[in-house]
């Protein structure tokens, strides 16, 4: 039995890439993610509002046909997906999974919001693939649900489709990362999840001197928080330090 600790169930966007594999090389042993997909007629031209709410219409049949595997929690990794609405919205996505999956779900922006709160960070950096404008549907999202946040600092890569976002390589997180970055940031969120992180966060917090978070990483670390499982390899400090489940 290779999942003794438990499974992971993720609800991954159309043209998300990278997600599967951030989740797999990042899970502890005896922790298996099984992956469903977020069904779309047709590939858009560009990320919209309107392109990321149509393909949510589709989250609850997406998470009941994991159900069959029975996993111990669903995850909704997607950071635009479930922040496009504002704090209410994340939530409602998160009731549709549970009742769906029959088992605790969590979103990106749920997970982002309990990594800020347990590690006290007040003041953060954004580092994003998309244009400008869905960039401030985060900050947006951020300043409704944390009214006591400052978003310090931001970078837009500026990248128009899902799918593009996941052809970009590692070094194009890191750069963004450091473009975002500023002194008066706590911490530097690298938002995302279709966007290659993981193996740039330890390098990003050696060169920064503080916390770097990936999309795919913190959506991680909150499901195993569910689960009740201390991660102790990395990336990143997050899933080094288990003192969340002390």
């Amino acid at each position: 039995m290779n999942s003794w600790r438990g499974r992971i169930g993720i609800v991954v966007s159309p043209p998300n890439t990278v997600c599967e594999i951030e989740f797999n090389a990042m899970a502890p042993d005896g922790v298996t993610v099984h992956a469903s997909r977020l069904h779309r007629a047709t590939e858009p031209r560009e990320l919209t509002i309107e392109v990321l709410k149509s393909a949510n219409d589709d989250l609850e049949r997406a998470t009941a046909s994991l159900r069959p595997v029975r996993p111990s929690v669903v995850a909704f990794p997607h950071t635009l997906g479930s922040m496009v609405d504002g704090p209410g919205y994340d939530k409602d996505l998160v009731r549709q999974m549970e009742r769906a999956a029959g088992c605790p779900s969590v979103t990106t922006s749920i997970a982002l919001l309990e990594v800020l709160e347990e590690l006290h960070i007040q003041r953060l950096a954004i580092a994003a693939p998309y244009a400008p404008n869905l960039t401030r549907i985060e900050t947006d999202y951020l300043r409704k649900a944390m009214p006591d946040l400052a978003v310090v600092s931001e970078h837009s890569v500026g990248v128009k489709t899902g799918f593009g976002i996941g052809e970009l390589p590692p070094d194009s997180a890191y750069e963004a990362a450091r473009k975002a970055d500023s002194p008066e940031a706590q911490a530097v969120f690298i938002s995302g999840t279709n966007w290659m992180s993981g193996a740039v966060l330890d390098v990003l917090e050696a060169d920064l001197g503080k916390p770097v978070f990936g999309a795919n990483q913190i959506t991680l670390w909150a499901s195993l928080r569910r689960l009740g499982v201390r991660a102790t390899d990395g990336p990143g400090s997050l899933l080094r330090d288990a003192s969340h489940l002390a």
